[in-house]
């Protein structure tokens, strides 16, 4: 029943300084948090910056796709975002800098690659060139 109530009220905190950018002062006893607790700001990976370019891609496209969880049950390697457009199954594998796939990832990009699908590794290089290759790779599979 805590957890209930403690969860409950952090969500209530949470929406308000989404909404507000702080609590009321009713809510912080009087205490002016400093600013750096107070900043919306939110510092992105350079790997997160890439996500978040090719995402936006496939939102345009109309693509399903998702992140899939690998601990605990799931499969260590796979790709950082697997999907489907126009029928067609796809696995990227999201790079950063000089960063480059692990041997397990690598095997699983080719394991997609040989059931038919299209896997690539995406870095800042090839970022912004997601629709245009996906559109191309799935004209190329109709019959």
């Amino acid at each position: 029943m805590w957890t209930v109530w403690v969860v409950g009220l952090v969500d209530i905190c949470i929406g308000y300084i989404n909404k507000f950018g702080h609590l009321p002062e009713s809510q912080r006893g009087g205490v002016v948090p400093p600013p750096q607790l107070v900043s919306m700001e939110i510092t992105m990976t350079p790997e997160a910056k890439v996500k978040k370019v090719v995402t936006k891609q496939l939102k345009e496209l109309g693509a399903y796709y998702f992140y899939p969880a690998t601990g605990g049950y799931g499969k260590s390697g796979v790709p950082d975002i697997v999907g489907c457009y126009k029928g067609f199954f796809f696995g990227f594998e999201c790079k950063a800098g000089k960063n480059v796939a692990t041997p397990l990832q690598e095997k699983n990009l080719k394991e997609i690659n040989h059931a038919g699908g299209f896997d690539l590794i995406v870095n800042e290089e090839n970022m912004n060139s997601i629709t245009r290759v996906l559109s191309r790779w799935s004209l190329s599979k109709r019959w």
